[in-house]
């Protein structure tokens, strides 16, 4: 590990070393070539990794894996170090690292706004942040737990007021800030020609780098118990076109010709090793669903007084009837029974069966108590179902409460988290400002082609590879921080060539 550490830091200097000389190309479409912002992620993101291994021990190993860590992440700060490793003791020392590690993770995504790693990396940070302060008293708190005033000030994104949960969930929404097709804010650099972007590129890679963001943006949500944005989720997967595998074996049932039905009309009960199972969006809905239909049974088991028990059956026979099952079918299968049911059926069933007993006022029948250990029986469901029939006969799976919109307090804090702005103080105490660039785009190029433009800031020059967009335009506008006392010197004209 100090082998790594130490060639990340080398890399590290001679990316900036080239940098400097304008002699780097930089990639505004994402991927990997970020230059500096590349081995700046992978350098602190490993002393983040190293600091979870270590608090993550068992207790009688704990101290000399925390020394072990310290030892290893302290030799590579991102800014100067605000403390006396010799004087403090390992929980201040740990604090000190981790707020030094989210600075930097920070600062990629300031430095590249599609540069979408250091997003999870940091919301990872915050949700770890409770434990990493008192793995002893916070442990069993986890990311429910919270953090002092005078310790989360000093860790970006860190909200005191409320749980790590919360605070993670901010900052994984600057991936889901609008509706967008592909649901999470990751793009495919396409026009790839060498063999390793090509593999980069695949559909499966995608899927699964997207996935991962999505499963970790519904956990913080079920976490922080944001329904509305759980909903808002929702509504954007029904407005997607089907992903690739999906739509080949929509298209092998219909013979070969295009699918009949849509996908909101699939069945989300499939069997783990099934080829349906490995669909993307199916697993993205019922993530999303099963995550909705937590909370909802958090809102049912809480105080009575809160919502009206009608509003809460519906809104749980909402996630039942997105399962797109047959009723019988759905009570006749044993999946909804188990805790780890690979469908994540278990968590409806809950939602439903305790809002039907919130509005009957009465216990379960006693047929078939061995069903279930815990009282709750196929009859409940049964009889749960047919309520829901009874009250809601033209309810459907699009069913979801009214819409949330995002008020502006929400916003700031999501735009201080993703670290935009006008104006903003670097670790060298230097100002930047994030300041638009118009080139022309050359002449003969069309669409989703390449070519190079030298932008000049202060007295060095950068230069960035930009890409065509549909539609053919004249110009292309496009963002970069710069130093503020070089502003007048921005606007210098852009050259460009292919």
């Amino acid at each position: 590990m100090n082998n790594a550490f130490e060639s990340y830091s080398i890399s590290l200097s001679e990316a900036r070393e080239i940098e400097r000389e304008g002699g780097l190309i930089f990639e505004q479409n994402g991927g990997s070539a970020h230059g500096s912002t590349e081995v700046l992620y992978r350098l602190h993101a490993s002393r983040l990794k190293c600091l979870i291994a270590a608090v993550d021990r068992r207790e009688d190993e704990r101290a000399s894996a925390e020394e072990e860590a310290l030892r290893l992440t302290e030799k590579y700060w991102f800014s100067a170090p605000q403390l006396d490793s010799r004087r403090s003791d390992a929980r201040e020392r740990i604090w000190a690292v981790l707020a030094d590690t989210v600075s930097a993770l920070a600062q990629c995504r300031s430095e590249h706004s599609f540069f979408h790693r250091s997003v999870y990396r940091h919301a990872q940070a915050l949700m770890w942040a409770p434990v990493l302060n008192d793995p002893i008293n916070e442990r069993p708190n986890g990311s429910f737990g919270a953090v002092p005033g005078t310790k989360a000030v000093k860790v970006r994104g860190l909200n005191s007021a409320t749980n790590a949960a919360d605070s993670g969930a901010v900052v994984m929404s600057t991936l889901f800030d609008k509706k967008r097709s592909q649901l999470c804010a990751v793009w495919v650099a396409n026009g790839s020609a060498s063999s390793f972007q090509s593999i980069n590129n695949s559909v499966r890679k995608y899927d699964c780098l997207r996935g991962k963001y999505i499963s970790a943006y519904l956990e913080c949500l079920k976490l922080s118990k944001r329904r509305s944005d759980l909903e808002t989720f929702l509504r954007w997967t029904a407005s997607c076109h089907r992903d690739l595998p999906s739509y080949f074996a929509a298209s092998a049932f219909a013979q070969g010709s295009s699918p009949v039905k849509s996908h909101t009309q699939d069945s989300l009960i499939v069997r783990t090793r099934s080829l349906s199972s490995y669909h993307f969006l199916t697993s993205t809905k019922r993530l999303a669903n099963t995550a909705l239909a937590n909370v909802i049974l958090q809102e049912i088991s809480g105080p009575s007084d809160r919502k009206d028990p009608e509003t809460q059956l519906k809104a749980a026979y909402g996630c039942f009837l997105r399962l797109n099952s047959d009723p019988d079918a759905f009570i006749k299968c044993k999946w909804w029974k188990y805790h780890r049911s690979p469908s994540g059926m278990r968590p409806i069933a809950d939602a439903l069966m305790h809002a039907y007993k919130k509005i009957a006022k009465s216990q379960s029948p006693s047929t078939n108590q061995s069903d279930w250990g815990e009282g709750q029986t196929s009859e409940t469901l049964r009889l749960s179902l047919r309520k829901c029939k009874e009250l809601f006969p033209s309810a459907t799976g699009s069913f979801l409460s009214s819409k949330a919109s995002m008020n502006k307090s929400k916003r700031k804090v999501d735009r201080e988290a993703n670290g935009s702005g006008t104006k903003r103080k670097e670790p060298d105490g230097t100002f930047t400002a994030l300041r638009s660039f118009v080139v022309p785009v050359p002449k003969g190029l069309s669409s989703a082609d390449t070519f190079l433009t030298s932008i000049i800031i202060g007295s060095t020059t950068k230069k960035l590879r930009l890409t065509v967009p549909e539609g053919e335009p004249a110009t292309l506008r496009f963002s970069l921080r710069v130093p503020v006392s070089d502003e007048p010197d921005c606007g210098a004209d852009a050259s460009s060539h292919l």
